[in-house]
């Protein structure tokens, strides 16, 4: 499902699924699309790699994401389950677990606009055959995001992360999340 400069819509009850190479989305809000909901869908996606359960970019702020089963998978690298660019969003609930080789992000929370996002209460499983691994990837500048009752589980023969923060990842909230990594060189 794709949204650009669309707003107050409900996605909810479908299942989505994506085959193909690279670059596939389950759900994807761009370039202004504010106040949607997203609820209760199921999404899968199969790719070699770049492989996006929900990407939120271009000022689609304002939206919520709550009880959606999100799984990616891929046969190469950068499997996210949410891909967050964006500010204000509710994201609650979530069941998520991302598989490839290496840089699969459960929730990849990255760029200046990236503020303000309340992400409460999900169940997070990120897996990979070769490592670098997380949870939760804070980069590029996100600041004053809310990140709390969350459980995380990060997998790999190493270099697993539940939260990794870089890159100017500033003022941010983390707050009663359970998590748990497993390989060497791993971090909560």
């Amino acid at each position: 499902i794709y949204s650009d400069n669309s707003s107050a819509n409900t996605i909810q009850g479908n299942t989505l699924a994506t085959d193909g190479t690279t670059g596939c989305h389950g759900i994807m809000l761009e370039t202004d699309s504010m106040n949607n909901t997203m609820t209760e869908n199921t999404i899968q996606t199969y790719v070699t790699s770049h492989s996006y359960g929900i990407s939120l970019t271009g000022d689609s702020d304002n939206n919520t994401i709550t009880n959606n089963n999100i799984s990616t998978n891929g046969t190469a690298d950068y499997n996210y389950g949410i891909n967050l660019n964006t500010a204000s969003n509710l994201i609650s609930g979530n069941i998520i677990s991302t598989n490839g080789t290496s840089v699969n992000r459960g929730m990849y929370i990255g760029g200046s606009t990236c503020k303000y996002n309340q992400i409460i209460g999900n169940t997070v499983t990120t897996d990979g055959s070769t490592g670098n691994n997380a949870g939760f990837s804070l980069t590029n500048y996100p600041e004053r995001n809310t990140i709390s009752g969350n459980t995380i589980n990060a997998h790999g023969p190493s270099t697993n992360n539940g939260m990794h923060f870089a890159i100017g990842s500033d003022n941010n909230s983390i707050v009663n999340n359970t998590i748990y990594t497993y390989g060497s060189s791993s971090y909560g």
